[in-house]
């Protein structure tokens, strides 16, 4: 089949009203503009495009046929099938541009697409919040060093603050204003204890919060702990475009934090950040 150019509707091809991952066209019976989510439920009839350009499609057959109405590229995507209100992921590198009204095709980029334009290696600093480690024996903030090295990452630096709110905001700032940091990990102080401050000190900061991490670090520690992770106020999220993380103050909550959830997508953040 001759590749036709994509019909347009209000200015927009369907490829780029597609990237917005919302079907959004005019009901064919009241002429108001519709919205809904392709996957969700099955779509309401809408009219072909271009009425002059229909084309007829074949039988269904298998559902995850390639579409008769179809070119075939050479990347992944999403095709909806508006005739019949279906959805499917087509084969690896495979993408099909549709040529009327009855497809709908949504380009999509892999994660590990996504990861690959990440930078391998990030400039971070750690802050241990205690009132009785020093350096010396800071076995949490020494583990997170070790962790990020071995993942091939800078540690820029580490430094011990008093469990004090005002401290721990004014340490985390002072840190920020160095524009060769872009991530600040900070462990302790995350209970909840009348000497915890840690989440007020940095949740005051965040522009940005990134609820899933303490959502799935909380998930991961009930598996080791029980229902006591329910204590644990880890967070994380944005300032200025740089990554904030706060995690407990013990070695192996650190460990679990750093290999399950920060080390598999610091990188990544970083580049989503930086956007």
């Amino acid at each position: 089949m001759r590749p036709q150019a994509a019909p347009e509707i209000d200015g927009f091809s369907d490829i780029q009203r597609a990237a917005l991952f919302i079907a959004k066209d005019i009901h064919s019976r009241d002429g108001r503009r519709a919205a809904t989510n392709p996957l969700a439920r099955p779509l309401p009839g809408f009219p072909a495009i271009a009425d002059d350009e229909r084309l007829a499609d074949e039988p269904a057959g298998e559902r995850f046929r390639r579409s008769a109405n179809a070119e075939h590229f050479g990347r992944e995507s999403l095709v909806v099938d508006l005739a019949r209100g279906v959805a499917h992921f087509l084969e690896a590198r495979e993408q099909f541009v549709p040529q009327h009204g009855s497809s709908l095709t949504i380009f999509t980029m892999t994660v590990a697409e996504h990861k690959a334009q990440a930078p391998e290696s990030v400039q971070c600093f750690i802050v241990t919040v205690s009132d009785t480690r020093t350096l010396d024996d800071d076995v949490s903030g020494r583990t997170i060093a070790e962790l990020l090295t071995a993942a091939g990452h800078v540690v820029a630096g580490r430094t011990v603050v008093r469990d004090d709110p005002e401290l721990v905001h004014g340490t985390i700032e002072r840190h920020l204003a160095d524009r060769g940091v872009q991530v600040i990990i900070t462990n302790g102080g995350t209970g909840v204890s009348s000497r915890d401050s840690t989440y007020e000190a940095i949740s005051t900061l965040l522009e940005k919060r990134l609820d899933g991490f303490g959502e799935l670090f909380r998930m991961l520690s009930y598996q080791e702990i029980g229902p006591a992770a329910m204590m644990t106020r880890a967070c994380a999220g944005l300032v200025s475009r740089r990554i904030i993380v706060a995690l407990p103050g013990s070695p192996g909550a650190v460990r679990l934090a750093m290999e399950k959830l920060v080390l598999p997508e610091l990188g990544h953040l970083v580049q989503q950040a930086s956007k």
